[in-house]
């Protein structure tokens, strides 16, 4: 496993000044005055992946003869009157282009063409035959999220509702597969486009985890066992890789007095989990993410302690093995600033260390409310986009990005590492069997190392808790051992930014 040593937490600005990246490309940006940041955004996330620096020349200044990106739109500038020379490579984009952004007027994944397997978003003329920049600035800034109105229960846009849904495409990262294309023609072109690493690893992995619970065995799980699905329950089926198997009502009452059992002798399946991930991290020489609640303010809420005994321990254990820990906000957090705070603060005091990274609960996000809501908190580091009930890539990436409010059209100064795949959606929500959730696993997995992005997966301390979560455990400890033998960068999500370089 690459260890990669980054002795501080990378800020947002850090990623764009040396030594994370190269030489200086210049840019004109021939477009209209209201369109400008959503342009400047675009070309440079389309050429984040590249290791050189993006730097704005007027239209009226540039030398003709020089060399560099032009991008030109019809609008209120006068596109035309400056005629670059055949050093800059040229991105052509129709007047209706603007407009798609600037009316928000979200694009239909029917109308969509493609080239290849890369989606045309956006034609356009010159040296390209899309436009690669307003495509990454509308995959990236999520607008098709701003302007989708359905939701589900919890708030959130569903998952067939997300444009890479619609497209077909959610399972490889459309936006990464564009840039590369464009970097390609850069290259023919003349342009140095050196692709950027991890260290020495050429993807890297995220192992995250939400501790949702600080143990299984609570006043309502003893009814839920005992009353609901014992003394009034039916059997019930729980799906295991080799077939089904049936738990009848007095299994579910046993279970319960082997839970009792666990809770006086301090052996919860939820506690063990919670050690045991850390330790099988560990164990392969790479470090992860936990995120903890710090706050309960209903019944999608579990209360728990992080001045208790076991919580503490923990904390200290994370700090040890460089391990990162960061927010899980409470249920109802994700649009009361005041709650955010108070839990920033109170994980903060426990944890001995300022809180940098977030992921909401039940990947609760409105955009782009939810993230400049944790911007204006402090955060620095998310990894909350990604689907809640299938795997794959949501905003069409695998590596980090910045977020852009799509109101101010500013980018927020906060970073977005995308969540690939969580195991309660792939077993839950998908219904996959252990085999099948692999399967899923690999495919992704695969798809981050060939793109050279980040796998970032989510698994909670319900692992290896086998009479209610049959086959997660062995899903997680299967992803470690594929990173591992694929020589992955095994990172905390606030390492990403910096990391890759």
């Amino acid at each position: 496993m690459l260890y990669i040593t980054c002795s501080r937490t990378v800020t947002y600005a850090d990623v764009f000044t040396p030594p994370h990246i190269g030489p200086d490309v210049s840019v004109v940006l021939d477009v209209p005055d209201a369109y400008r940041p959503v342009a400047w955004y675009g070309i440079r996330m389309a050429l984040m992946p590249f290791r050189l620096r993006p730097v704005p020349v007027a239209a009226s200044e540039a030398d003709v003869d020089g060399s560099g990106i032009w991008y030109a739109c019809p609008g209120d500038t006068a596109v035309g009157a400056v005629v670059p020379g055949n050093g800059w490579f040229r991105v052509v984009a129709p007047a209706g282009t603007a407009g798609t952004f600037l009316e928000r007027r979200p694009l239909r994944a029917a109308d969509v063409p493609f080239e290849g397997d890369i989606p045309v978003l956006f034609p356009c003329e010159g040296d390209i035959s899309f436009d690669p920049i307003a495509s990454v600035a509308y995959l990236l800034g999520l607008w098709h999220e701003t302007m989708t109105t359905a939701r589900d229960e919890h708030g959130r846009i569903q998952d067939h509702d997300m444009f890479s849904a619609q497209l077909g495409v959610s399972d490889r990262p459309i936006a990464d597969q564009i840039r590369l294309a464009f970097g390609s023609l850069l290259a023919r072109h003349g342009l140095e486009m050196e692709r950027r690493t991890f260290g020495d690893g050429s993807w890297a992995f995220c192992s995250t985890h939400d501790i949702d619970y600080d143990r299984k065995w609570r006043k309502g799980i003893f009814y839920r066992e005992i009353v609901e699905r014992g003394l009034l329950g039916k059997s019930t089926d729980v799906h295991r890789s080799g077939g089904w198997r049936i738990r009848g009502r007095w299994q579910h009452v046993m279970g319960a007095v082997r839970g009792a059992g666990q809770a006086v002798r301090g052996d919860d399946p939820f506690r063990q989990a919670t050690v045991r991930m850390r330790e099988e991290v560990v164990a392969r020489g790479g470090r992860g993410t936990f995120f903890f609640k710090a706050g309960a303010h209903g019944f999608r809420d579990v209360a728990y302690s992080l001045r208790s005994t076991f919580m503490q321990n923990q904390l200290r254990a994370l700090r040890r093995d460089g391990f990162g820990i960061g927010l899980h906000p409470s249920y109802f957090a994700w649009d009361r600033p005041d709650w955010l705070h108070t839990e920033r603060e109170k994980l903060g005091a426990a944890a001995g260390l300022p809180m940098d990274s977030v992921r909401m609960h039940y990947l609760r996000w409105s955009h782009p409310l939810t993230p400049r809501m944790l911007a204006e908190e402090g955060f620095r580091i998310d990894s909350t986009v990604g689907f809640s009930a299938s795997a794959g890539f949501r905003a069409g990436t695998c590596l980090p990005f910045a977020l852009f409010d799509t109101v101010s059209m500013e980018e927020m100064g906060m970073w977005e590492v995308p969540l690939i795949a969580m195991e309660s959606a792939m077993f839950n929500r998908m219904g996959a069997t252990g085999a099948a959730a692999v399967d899923v696993t690999r495919h992704l997995m695969r798809t981050c190392e060939e793109m050279g992005g980040v796998f970032t997966g989510l698994w909670h301390n319900t692992l290896w808790d086998e009479d209610d979560f049959p086959e997660w455990g062995y899903h997680f400890t299967w992803s470690l051992d594929r990173a591992l033998r694929r020589h992955a960068a095994m990172l905390r999500v606030d390492e990403i930014p910096g990391a890759w370089s």
